[in-house]
């Protein structure tokens, strides 16, 4: 069951079955887009009703081997990679379903909605993310002012232009890692990116990705 804060629902639990309560907090959903699809969905997908699984179905599947991997190891599940990668597992298979279902297409963001400064905006702040740009730089180079490209920001994608950077730059440093190579180091794919202190770059690369860089490195 995913969070169901924006729209009623209702649960009808059998007493002559096993019952899995799967919590997905909204938050966890739109990072999972963010990460994947590169945009967060509108209410066109997060309100439309619908039921997923069944018997036989993928989901089910997904289900059970999740519920053996829990009885195994909780704890190693909810510490390592393994754990992160499921999570990512279940949330894709999850928007997956839920998008067929409200006759969504995924891969497709709708961009034409969305205003051309924005889109200038983030390619501007991509071409640029290694020497860490000022928003009203940024601003400037998308033609309006900092406080419209905020706001068209939060309409259109639903987080700033700054929460925009931060995700790229520490997207763009673990494709570093992931890439890796014989001369490659945690601190080169840092300073690559722009990052001086790495004790905070660290912090804040495990807060996202559940692993440390030198993780990602030596995987």
């Amino acid at each position: 069951m995913a969070d169901c804060s924006r729209i009623d629902h209702l649960i009808d639990f059998d007493p002559d079955h096993l019952q899995l309560n799967l919590t997905i907090p909204h938050a966890v959903l739109e990072q999972a887009c963010r990460d994947w699809l590169g945009f967060v969905p509108g209410d066109a997908l997060w309100q439309h009703k619908c039921r997923i699984g069944g018997r036989g179905s993928a989901w089910l599947a997904l289900m059970e081997y999740l519920v053996r991997a829990i009885a195994e190891a909780p704890d190693r599940l909810a510490a390592d990679r393994v754990g992160r990668h499921l999570e990512q597992t279940v949330c894709l298979h999850l928007l997956n379903d839920w998008a067929a279902r409200a006759g969504l297409d995924p891969a497709e963001p709708g961009r034409s909605v969305v205003p051309r400064h924005v889109r200038l905006a983030e390619a501007y702040m991509a071409e640029h993310a290694a020497s860490l740009p000022a928003m009203t730089e940024v601003a400037r180079a998308a033609g309006v002012s900092l406080r419209s490209l905020t706001d068209a920001f939060r309409r259109f994608r639903g987080y700033t232009p700054s929460a925009f950077l931060r995700e790229r730059r520490l997207q763009e440093v673990r494709r570093l890692l992931q890439a890796g190579g014989s001369d490659m180091t945690v601190s080169r794919a840092a300073y690559a990116l722009g990052y001086v202190n790495l004790g905070e770059f660290a912090r804040s690369y495990r807060a996202r990705f559940g692993e440390r860089p030198s993780e990602t490195l030596r995987s």
